[in-house]
């Protein structure tokens, strides 16, 4: 009897300790200020205030909260801790609002949550995810990785995406309607996840963020505690490692890429686009880091490309790459067909809104 109350107390403790975790992850999923969260809720500011410091509500309040948030009750009531979202990098904009930006923390816990549902079903992690660069040289780093996960020297990327889900790394849609940033990743629940934000699609933007998150997950830990000034060279040490990880670093793929600026033709250009899946304009500045070309020679391409091509084009509309994501809704079709259950219920089960579950495995 006593065991029982022990364990009863305990999980009373680790559920108040939690709670205000819990609840800043559903207030910035459910965009609520604090005060619009009180109303929604059916109570005073001054319960939100409590709730923050760890008193968690019951009965009409509890109910009140999840009506106001979409939440399940059960997630707020759990007593483990909410899953690590750990080196966390942002494919920052400067107009990127804060509030932004931790709703998309936010939606990583939600990941995490279904990660620790079905992590038996998940693919294995890749060795290569966890190699620690000695060097911080994105283009060597790049080619490095390619080598790592078994791509040859002139190998181009039918498709970024199958090519990360297969060692491991889980690639989901993000929460919303959001346009200010194109997509994020981190460690979440000791698993690499890139998030991408599914409104900011075109096909050739996807892979090169796609690449350039990798080399965030492979490079860096983190934009916490940084200066924008670091901040800053991460971001473009990444766009680096996206443009050498996307173009095979043979030699005669390089001569043709030198070739096709140099002569200023276009078909050639697109030639090689359409081989790499990365734009032209992504082209021409691997062109000017390898040293092919001097700025003034490389704008004057990028100026010409953009009026000559309709936008569509330059997006790559019409080339043969797909890239959707299918690891994680494999996972949670698995375990929802040997569990006997539905996707919508392991949501349940794991304590998010069954809408988040069904946007990250569409």
């Amino acid at each position: 009897m006593n065991e029982t109350i022990d364990s009863e107390l305990f999980d009373d403790a680790n559920r108040a300790l939690h709670f205000p975790i819990r609840l800043e992850v559903a207030r910035c999923i459910s965009d609520l200020q604090n005060k619009e969260l009180a109303e929604d809720s059916g109570v005073g500011p001054r319960a939100v205030s409590n709730w923050k410091r760890g008193v968690v509500p019951h009965g009409s309040s509890l109910r009140g909260l999840a009506g106001a948030t979409g939440f399940p009750e059960h997630y707020f009531m759990k007593s483990t801790p909410p899953p690590t979202v750990d080196r966390l990098n942002y494919f920052v904009r400067t107009a990127t609002p804060n509030y932004v930006r931790d709703r998309f923390t936010a939606y990583g816990s939600l990941v995490g949550e279904i990660v620790e549902s079905v992590r038996d079903y998940l693919p294995e992690l890749s060795p290569a995810l966890m190699w620690s660069p000695t060097t911080r040289a994105a283009d060597h780093v790049a080619i490095e990785m390619r080598l790592r996960l078994g791509l040859a020297e002139e190998q181009t990327i039918d498709s970024i995406v199958a090519l990360l889900e297969r060692s491991g790394v889980l690639v989901v849609n993000g929460p919303d309607e959001r346009k200010q940033v194109d997509g994020y990743s981190a460690w979440i629940s000791d698993r690499p996840v890139i998030v991408l934000n599914p409104h900011r699609g075109e096909l050739l933007r996807s892979r090169k963020t796609i690449a350039h998150e990798l080399g965030h997950l492979v490079m860096h830990d983190g934009v916490a505690g940084k200066t924008a000034k670091v901040v800053q060279q991460r971001e473009k040490e990444a766009d680096r490692f996206a443009r050498s990880f996307l173009i095979p670093p043979a030699p005669a793929f390089r001569r043709r890429v030198q070739q096709a600026v140099r002569t200023y033709g276009w078909v050639a250009l697109e030639g090689v686009q359409a081989n790499t899946g990365i734009s032209v304009t992504e082209i021409l500045t691997y062109a000017l880091h390898l040293g092919l070309e001097d700025m003034q020679f490389i704008e004057k391409r990028a100026i010409a490309w953009s009026a000559d091509h309709s936008t569509s084009h330059r997006h790559g509309a019409g080339t043969g790459f797909v890239e959707r994501p299918s690891a994680l809704r494999e996972a949670v079709n698995r375990a929802a067909e040997d569990r006997r259950s539905t996707p919508e219920l392991l949501a349940r089960e794991a304590g998010i809104p069954t809408k988040f579950m069904l946007r990250m495995i569409e």
